[in-house]
């Protein structure tokens, strides 16, 4: 008994430990947003809470820094278009590959699993030469092609598109519906868990990324916000990180109950 209770306290400081480890920088993120970034001498309580219990971060941001707006507008108008795109061209190509033959799905596949695996550096050349070659380079619509088309989201909706009951899917071609009929009225319904937790992946890397609009865009006026950041006053930098992260919070409270609801059926049928 008293082996159980030591092993079951170590387990949960470990856990502890691990909670701690993990948010230990948003705490330490959030405390700093409410420092005031023009230093105060501090004398008293109300000094104190002067200097360190401020949200003139957060004013200074919100209503004085245009170049913010700016960049975050910019930011949005990539993300946007990328994830409605993607989730498109990723569901498309994940339902005609699943509906190939054994011997053509394994190629597809391999050629997918092939491109995954190769690094983002690795191809930013090849990309910028094509691109270059199409006249796109220093538009947004460099960044967005790029981003559409990546085999890491065709990869993760395969997933959900192998879990359709193909039977349903032969049916509804027996009795004359088409292609795009039975991709938007049985397939779409039935990799709703699939596509809130892509929507969330997805939507993370976009809002974060930063090597591509930086060799694609090379106009500081289309940078998105990610790259502001490294310009960005340093008193004004850990409020900044707080509004920047808001959109992905509020991204994630929208689509949690599926991405638990998708862990929990994957986690069932690995048992």
């Amino acid at each position: 008994m008293k082996l159980y209770r030591s092993s079951r306290a170590a387990r949960a400081l470990a856990c502890g430990a691990l909670i701690l480890f993990v948010f230990a920088p948003i705490v330490w993120i959030l405390i700093r947003s409410l420092e005031n970034p023009v230093p105060t001498r501090v004398t008293d309580i109300p000094g104190f809470l002067e200097r360190y219990l401020s949200f003139a971060q957060y004013e200074a941001v919100l209503f004085h820094h245009r170049a913010f707006w700016a960049a975050w507008w910019n930011t949005l108008i990539l993300a946007v278009p990328v994830l409605l795109l993607s989730a498109a061209v990723a569901a498309l190509a994940a339902y005609g590959t699943v509906s190939l033959r054994p011997r053509p799905k394994k190629w597809v596949m391999g050629v997918y699993v092939l491109f995954s695996m190769l690094p983002l550096q690795m191809l930013l050349v090849p990309n910028y030469i094509v691109l270059h070659g199409m006249g796109l380079i220093g538009t947004r619509l460099a960044v967005i092609l790029i981003a559409v088309f990546s085999p890491y989201y065709f990869i993760f909706l395969y997933r959900s598109v192998c879990q359709i009951r193909m039977e349903t899917v032969e049916a509804a071609r027996i009795e004359g519906a088409g292609e795009l009929r039975i991709f938007l009225s049985i397939v779409l319904p039935q990799i709703k868990l699939g596509l809130s937790t892509f929507f969330l992946i997805c939507g993370i890397e976009v809002w974060s990324m930063i090597e591509q609009p930086l060799v694609f865009l090379q106009e500081e006026q289309k940078y998105p916000l990610s790259i502001l950041f490294r310009d960005m006053e340093p008193g004004l930098q850990y409020a900044g990180a707080v509004i920047y992260a808001v959109p992905m919070i509020l991204l994630y409270l929208c689509t949690a109950k599926d991405l638990a609801r998708g862990i929990s059926n994957w986690m069932g049928e690995g048992k």
